[in-house]
């Protein structure tokens, strides 16, 4: 439907406020959220990344679009409890979306094969990134995420990391529910854990099961 005059100056008005927004607030808001990183002060930081007044005049702003999404990932992180977040070791914004784009591109390497994942593994380490803060990155920024989880699965097996295998094939049986293969993966890693009953209902949770799953469960519970 075609617009009105009016209706398209209304339009380039509000486009201009936003611009005047940023400018006005984006330097304060820059500062404020670096002192808070320095200080370690999550909550605080969460906080002041949750606030209306905050989204209104910053989120169009790719630096603080991105600060978003990493407070995304530190609320999905508390749910889990776990021994570092997203926040740690970083003291500015700037530090913090360096950490991002470079993992960014670790990330798509491994995709397109032409990285190992060595780079990768090193990364997850140094920086201690969570489980939780690697699966939105694969959500976020993977053009073909089945092939990066099973990718990642196969290398943090590789690396003798199972909690993080575990959770690409979470978020693999999220992309498709009730495969075989991916809930084959998670109950032998549950029984290998003394899991005995969590690696009984992933294989009750295969949609179309086989001969394959069969086999498996008389593997897992009658050697």
């Amino acid at each position: 439907m075609n617009k009105t005059q009016q209706e398209i100056e209304a339009i380039e008005l509000e486009h201009r406020q936003m611009t005047e927004n940023q400018k006005a607030y984006l330097p304060g808001y820059r500062q404020k959220i670096d002192r808070l990183l320095k200080c370690r002060d999550y909550t605080g930081l969460a906080e002041v990344l949750h606030s209306e007044k905050f989204l209104e005049a910053c989120s169009s702003d790719t630096d603080m679009a991105y600060m978003i999404f990493c407070n995304q990932i530190y609320t999905e992180e508390q749910k889990t409890n776990p021994p570092h977040t997203i926040w740690e070791n970083f003291y500015s914004v700037k530090d913090l979306l360096s950490h991002i784009q470079s993992l960014k591109f670790l990330l798509w390497r491994l995709e397109f094969g032409t990285d190992t994942g060595n780079e990768l593994i090193s990364c997850v380490k140094t920086h201690t990134i969570s489980q939780t803060a690697l699966k939105y990155m694969v959500q976020a920024f993977s053009m073909n995420k089945p092939e990066l989880t099973e990718r990642l699965t196969i290398l943090f097996l590789d690396e003798d990391m199972t909690e993080y295998a575990f959770a690409m094939l979470e978020y693999a049986d999220e992309l498709n529910p009730g495969c075989e293969d991916i809930l084959c993966m998670m109950a032998q890693i549950c029984y290998e854990s003394g899991r005995k009953k969590d690696a009984s209902a992933y294989l009750d949770k295969i949609a179309e099961p086989t001969e394959i799953t069969e086999k498996f469960r008389k593997l897992l519970f009658y050697e």
